[in-house]
């Protein structure tokens, strides 16, 4: 399934959102939010930052480049 396709799914059915910044050597913070608009907020003006949909049932999707952003 194509990357969009897969976010266009996990979309369908959110439990929450996740932005997640790489710190080094494995390290990262990962912030967790109920809503799109909150995670876009945490990740605005940090290049770094990648937010992430996460279903109910664990499956999750990176919305960088998407329609979604």
């Amino acid at each position: 399934m194509k990357p969009d396709r897969w976010a266009d799914r996990c979309m369908e059915a959110p439990a929450y959102y996740t932005t997640s910044r790489f710190l080094g050597r494995g390290r990262y913070d990962t912030r967790q939010f109920d809503t799109l608009d909150k995670a876009k907020a945490d990740a605005l003006g940090d290049r770094r930052a990648m937010i992430y949909v996460v279903t109910s049932e664990g499956f999750s999707a990176n919305l960088d480049g998407t329609r979604f952003l």
